[in-house]
């Protein structure tokens, strides 16, 4: 009887832990939470009901096709780098718990990999589960523990101990998120709106490329960035400004017409956004040629009255996130009103370099009326006559070619 009623304590003791455990999870989500302090406070809680050492939160993309680890812990140790990657389904066991929206317990986790033809993330997993991340009728993503002692074994009551947690999360995670994008947002329309109102005022055209790339790759917030304008000679793509560690060594290359993502977004005048680009058939290679590391890049075409006259590109996100719906929305907005700040600047600089032409004529003609006043000799009249007629002619050559360079 005296083991019974220890027993009886025992589990009694277990349930209180657990309920008190649910109840701080409740109170503390309620709270105005980061999303990496929600998540670090998930897998705090779900490691004092459930024995683990590794444990993921993996969400599912906006679009569906891809998953990432929005947190990632490997033998009791965070590994950053392996967050905000994004895998297709057939590349991880909790992408199969998300689209069956169903748990799954296993005693052999790389058995069960293999099993469903999926590749172990790790091979020293034995007792492994994870548990589907319900928000309402959606599921958002997945949570999954595992352990490395082989005499652990998950029971059903933890599976659901598991699951009621990351029911109360799902619904946290979803709301963080959708403020955290809120308030991002809103901050980039409002430097977009700061950028757009300094540009208005820049008519020289070098400087404002260089504002506009800056603009651009600060607004994303990304590693670097390139500008290509569109030489209407030869139909080639020129790299004029470049931002990042190695920009310096793109200016001034070319692309040939139809080339790469770049091509592509000139030729269909539709923003593209490619996540792991090594994987893309569209993607033409120049880190070879830099040194830099492309990993994911979005291109937006640079459209006036329906003529597209380069294109504003961005690579890799400082935060390591892919690209998504709402930062190509964002580039392609920037890149239709600077394109039309580009065009002005063009018109600008080639009515500043006629007017400038127009002066040259003018004093070049009150030269010869001043000369041919002083002199009645008929051969220095003809001389002064052909020489202003050559300069004349150089200059207007000059103004040409500026434009055409312009």
């Amino acid at each position: 009887m005296a083991l019974e009623r220890s027993q009886v304590v025992t589990a009694l003791e277990k349930r209180v832990h657990e309920m008190d455990t649910i109840t701080k999870v409740a109170e503390q989500i309620n709270q105005k939470l980061a999303l990496d302090e929600l998540l670090e406070m998930f897998y705090t809680e779900t490691r004092s009901l459930v024995p683990t050492v590794d444990f993921r939160i993996t969400l599912r993309s906006s679009s569906g096709g891809e998953f990432h680890h929005v947190f990632y812990i490997s033998e009791n140790k965070r590994s950053v780098r392996r967050e905000n990657q994004p895998f297709l389904a057939q590349h991880s066991l909790e992408t199969a718990v998300i689209e069956r929206q169903h748990p799954i317990v296993t005693v052999d986790y790389s058995g069960e990999c293999s099993r469903r033809g999926i590749t172990a993330e790790s091979k020293d997993i034995h007792a492994w589960m994870s548990v589907p991340l319900n928000s309402g009728a959606d599921t958002i993503g997945a949570v999954c523990i595992g352990s490395r002692d082989p005499a652990v074994i998950y029971t059903p009551e933890q599976v659901n101990l598991l699951q009621a947690v990351a029911d109360l999360v799902a619904g946290a995670i979803v709301k963080t998120r959708l403020l955290d994008d809120s308030q991002k947002q809103a901050r980039q329309m409002a430097a977009l709106n700061e950028l757009t109102r300094s540009l208005t005022s820049t008519l020289e055209l070098d400087p404002l490329l260089n504002r506009i790339m800056e603009g651009a790759v600060e607004i994303l917030d990304c590693e670097a960035g390139s500008l290509l304008l569109i030489d209407e000679n030869s139909g080639e793509s020129v790299f004029e400004v470049a931002i990042g560690s190695v920009g310096s060594d793109l200016i001034g290359k070319r692309l040939p017409p139809g080339v790469g993502l770049v091509g592509k977004a000139i030729d269909n005048k539709q923003a593209f956004i490619e996540n792991d680009v090594r994987s893309s058939d569209d993607w033409f290679n120049v880190d070879q040629n830099t040194g830099f590391s492309t990993k994911d890049l979005l291109v937006a075409p640079l459209v006036v009255k329906d003529r597209a006259i380069g294109v504003i590109e961005v690579l890799n996100k400082k935060d390591e996130s892919p690209f998504n719906q709402n930062d190509l929305e964002l580039l392609t907005a920037f890149g239709g009103q600077m394109a039309v700040a580009i065009e002005n600047a063009r018109l600008y600089t080639q009515t500043d370099l006629a007017l400038a032409s127009r002066l040259d004529e003018l004093s070049i003609m009150q030269q010869i009326d001043q000369e041919l006043n002083a002199t009645l000799d008929f051969e220095q009249v003809m001389t002064i006559t052909i020489d202003a007629a050559m300069r004349h002619s150089q200059a207007s050559a000059g103004l040409i070619g500026s434009i055409e360079n312009g």
